[in-house]
């Protein structure tokens, strides 16, 4: 029996490297896949990003034609309400010269988009209540803004507020089709 062990053992040697070898092919052809299966997928993956990038700038060039487009419209209805203010409107004055100083201290006003009002033509000093005449000349002389400078500055807060809102729009028109994502269809209901 003793005769028999090395060949027993070479046997056992020689089945023990094919069971390996065997094991590792497999593993072989396991990563293989794997590597097939995750290249495959960062294709599909990368496809799926240039064709977003794609519908993105799609998207973003669309969303700004609108806003131009808008922004044009308000501009030329602008210039024609202006044309026609102009006609209709007229220099009474409506905004006092205090009214227009209060105004210019609001935050709102900081660009100062209001012509400054001028210095008293009376003198560099303010009026009192007991100098009712130099109070009088100096609200005559005042600057005021007329009904037409009021419809004026009306026209151009509208115009900003549209061009504004088109551009606010096209943002919004952009994110929705940029990051809308379809529905995932639903799994059909197992049966229990």
């Amino acid at each position: 029996m003793l005769d028999r062990l090395p060949g027993l053992l070479w046997l056992l040697t020689a089945l023990l490297a094919a069971l390996f070898k065997w094991q590792a092919l497999q593993a072989d052809h396991a990563l293989l896949a794997l590597q097939a299966r995750t290249a495959a997928e960062r294709l599909h993956s990368e496809r799926q990003a240039r064709e977003q990038i794609s519908r993105a700038a799609a998207a973003a060039d669309a969303a700004v034609l609108q806003a131009q487009s808008q922004a044009q419209r308000a501009l030329a209805q602008s210039g024609e309400l202006r044309r026609e203010l102009a006609r209709v409107s007229t220099a009474r004055p409506c905004l006092s010269a205090d009214t227009r100083r209060l105004l210019h201290t609001s935050t709102a006003f900081a660009s100062n988009h209001l012509p400054a009002p001028a210095a008293s033509a009376a003198g560099s000093h303010a009026p009192t209540a007991a100098d009712p005449e130099r109070q009088s000349a100096q609200q005559h002389t005042a600057p005021v803004s007329t009904e037409a400078d009021v419809a004026g500055w009306i026209l151009d807060a509208a115009t900003l507020y549209t061009q504004c809102r088109a551009r606010l729009d096209a943002l919004r028109q952009w994110d929705a089709q940029t990051f809308t994502t379809p529905e995932p269809p639903h799994a059909p209901a197992s049966a229990h």
